[in-house]
């Protein structure tokens, strides 16, 4: 019998709400040869791969999508995402977005390299159409960055801003507070963040629009 997927979303209901265009954030497990079937729902999904291979298929050629790498599927793609191992799983961050305006997205296969990386955050999302490390428009910006033991991220925060922080690989300190994959996505109320790795970890950062009146 074929496997599926397991989807745990990682909101609570303050987090949702915080964020318009963001319909859920969470983790994906593919068991061994487990199968996830995209469907045409008009919304965007964005797969982060955080451990194992992940398939995709039909695409112009069939592709694998390797951890450090992003699938996006557009709202219109119907796909099928197969964990191709007999013995492993795949894990995946898996994070849906209503689209902010009626261009078509085709599904594209993102890597980013280490030097499209700012102050070891990598963009995967960004309001700008343009970018070499945009996978996405979206009135949002969405960060991931691969910490090693000790390393540390600064964030900004202006009053009004929503910023939520996932680790879904590892373990990481929100202002000195532990998280890792089992925790829901911590909501940040102070005027700065400080995300240190207390292990190697990937963190996940979502920062929304400022609504602070000028």
């Amino acid at each position: 019998m074929t496997q599926s997927s397991e989807f745990t979303s990682k909101l609570t209901d303050d987090t949702r709400h915080a964020f318009g265009c963001v319909v859920d954030l969470g983790l994906r497990v593919w068991q061994p040869l487990g199968v996830h079937h995209t469907v045409d729902d008009g919304l965007v999904h964005l797969f982060y791969i955080t451990d194992g291979i992940l398939g995709c298929e039909p695409m112009p050629h069939p592709t694998r999508v390797l951890p450090r790498e992003v699938l996006r599927v557009g709202g219109a793609d119907e796909r099928t995402l197969e964990n191709p191992s007999r013995s492993d799983t795949t894990t995946a961050v898996h994070l849906t977005l209503k689209p902010v305006d009626n261009t078509p997205l085709s599904t594209r296969h993102h890597y980013f390299s280490d030097d499209q990386k700012d102050n070891k955050l990598c963009r995967i999302g960004a309001r700008e159409r343009d970018g070499p490390t945009l996978a996405v428009r979206a009135p949002l910006d969405v960060y991931l960055a691969t910490l090693g033991r000790y390393d540390t991220v600064l964030l900004d925060r202006h009053a009004n801003q929503p910023l939520l922080i996932l680790c879904p690989r590892g373990k990481a300190a929100v202002n000195t507070i532990p998280v890792n994959a089992s925790d829901p996505a911590i909501s940040v109320e102070t005027d700065t963040a400080t995300v240190v790795g207390l292990r190697p970890c990937t963190v996940l950062i979502m920062r929304g629009e400022d609504t602070t009146s000028s």
